[in-house]
């Protein structure tokens, strides 16, 4: 009897062991396949949206025509043309994430001068979804005009302080394409416009690229002709053939001795012409003919490109520009 109620208690033991590693296995699964879900209800929660962000540049090109022409347009904030005028101070754009909902907002603002120690907030925009634009610092809350005695902080959180009249907060809305008025700001700790990176909306002029002159007039001077070599013609069709010497290779006995530099640039010397000769002057680009009878003539030749003149007298403007030689 003992050993038949010995073996009953065992069997028991081991049913109830077994039963209870069947209900863990149940159990663990049931746990990865809720962190499974969870997981990917996440990812498709915090895709980022895809916006047309190129809709910024209407703003930023808006800003730049009205501070160009310095002309007030009434969509923008009237300050950036006022102080671009009044006080040189330069308007600027940037992109930061301020709610981070993965759609970047366009901050227009002064940047640093002599009146304006720091990077300060005249305009927020942001997209939405649906890729409308849209005017964060609207004038629906007395945004309109911030820059001034009345200026918006960004938070280190993302929202924002209103310094002015008042020091109330304004912090994002749920759907993150506006800004809600709160009596206390979110945050103390502001965050570093200087962070961001800007650019000016008005683009710096290219410099213009200046075709320079390859006629070296210090080298000629010094008897080095080098730049002055090769073929030259004029509209009357005379040619001069000269080498690196001076020589005029296509007329026997010819050459040319440069002697002198004017303030102008002007290169200045002789043309040798067997025994006789007569003036040469040599033209580097953008240097024109000033030595005319009448001084109220001026030089109607193409002075964007090197010339060579070569004169016993004086020459009309029409004459002189017939006569110039020029390299081919």
């Amino acid at each position: 009897m003992k050993k038949f109620l010995l073996g009953l208690i065992l069997i028991s033991s081991i049913t109830l062991t077994a039963c209870q590693n069947k209900t863990n296995e149940k159990t663990s699964v049931s746990k990865e396949s809720k962190v499974t879900t969870t997981t990917e209800t996440t990812a498709s929660t915090t895709a980022t949206p895809k916006v047309d962000e190129s809709l910024y540049q209407t703003i930023i090109d808006q800003y730049a025509t009205a501070i160009g022409s310095n002309t007030a347009n009434q969509e923008l904030n009237p300050l950036a043309v006022t102080y671009a005028s009044v006080y040189d101070t330069a308007t600027g754009y940037a992109y930061h994430d301020f709610d981070k909902n993965g759609i970047w907002e366009l901050v227009i603002g002064f940047l640093p001068s002599k009146i304006i120690p720091a990077h300060t907030v005249t305009d927020i925009y942001t997209i939405t979804k649906d890729n409308q634009l849209v005017r964060v610092t609207s004038k629906e809350l007395n945004l309109d005009m911030i820059g001034e005695r009345m200026t918006l902080w960004p938070l280190a959180d993302g929202n924002f302080i209103y310094a002015g009249s008042s020091g109330d907060g304004y912090r994002w809305s749920a759907t993150g394409d506006k800004l809600e008025k709160i009596d206390t700001p979110t945050s103390t700790e502001r965050f570093d416009l200087s962070s961001l990176e800007w650019t000016s909306v008005i683009k710096e002029a290219e410099p213009q690229v200046e075709v320079g002159s390859s006629v070296d007039v210090n080298a000629l001077v010094a008897g080095d002709y080098a730049s002055l070599a090769g073929t030259w013609t004029n509209a009357k069709g005379d040619v001069l053939v000269i080498d690196t010497r001076g020589n005029v290779t296509n007329k026997e006995s010819n050459r040319i001795e440069v002697r002198t530099i004017s303030e102008n640039g002007q290169a200045s010397g002789s043309y040798i012409a067997g025994m006789t000769g007569a003036n040469i002057s040599i033209f580097p680009v953008g240097v024109s003919l000033t030595n005319f009878a009448n001084p109220e003539e001026v030089d109607i030749s193409d002075t964007s490109k090197e010339r060579i003149f070569i004169t016993q007298s004086f020459r009309t403007p029409k004459e002189a520009a017939n006569e110039m030689y020029y390299r081919q």
